[in-house]
C-alpha cells in the first residue's frame, strides 16, 4: 500500500501506520489507518467510464465538487457524464443499483433536462450493481414524452 506526501509533495511511501518522511521536506506526514486500507473498489461513474470507452465512445465526467457550498453539482442538475459519439450525445446520471428510482424521479423533476433533449441529446440513468458473475448495469433512458 502506498500513501503520499498529502502538503508537501507526491512522493510515494510503503509504510506501516508510522511516521514517515518526505526526502524533499524535513517535516514528516502522520500517516491514518484509514491510509492504510486498499480503495474498495471502483464508483460507479469510473465504471460508467470504462464501459463507454469500451463502446466506443468519448467520456466526459461533468459533475465537480463546489468547494464553497461543499456540495457535488451536476450538469444541468442531473448530468454526471457526457459521452460523444459520431452524430450522437449522450447524458449520463451515473449511480448505484439501489438508487436508480430516486435518481429518475431526479431528473424528471429539472426543467433544465427537458431543453436538453430538445436540443436532439439523449439521457440515460445508469444504476450499477453487483451479481454472482460480476458487475451488472441497468441502463433507463428518459425520453422527452416522459417530462412534464
Amino acid at each position: 500500500m502506498y500513501t503520499q506526501c498529502v502538503v508537501l509533495c507526491k512522493c510515494l511511501f510503503v509504510f506501516s501506520c508510522q511516521r514517515v518522511e518526505c526526502q524533499h521536506s524535513s517535516r514528516s506526514v502522520r500517516s491514518s489507518r484509514r491510509d492504510l486500507m486498499p480503495a474498495k473498489g471502483k464508483t460507479p461513474t469510473q465504471r460508467t467510464l470504462a464501459e463507454l470507452r469500451n463502446s466506443g465512445y468519448l467520456p466526459w465526467v461533468v459533475e465537480h465538487w463546489n468547494h464553497y457550498a461543499k456540495v457535488r453539482q451536476d450538469l444541468l442538475g442531473c448530468i454526471d457524464i457526457l459521452a460523444f459519439r459520431k452524430g450522437y450525445v449522450l447524458g449520463i446520471q451515473a449511480t448505484s443499483g439501489g438508487n436508480v428510482a430516486a435518481r429518475i424521479a431526479k431528473a424528471k423533476a429539472e426543467p433544465r433536462l427537458k431543453t436538453f433533449l430538445e436540443s436532439g441529446c439523449w439521457f440515460e440513468v445508469w444504476g450499477w450493481r453487483r451479481l454472482a458473475d460480476g458487475w451488472n448495469v441497468r441502463r433507463v433512458p428518459i425520453y422527452l414524452e416522459e417530462l412534464p
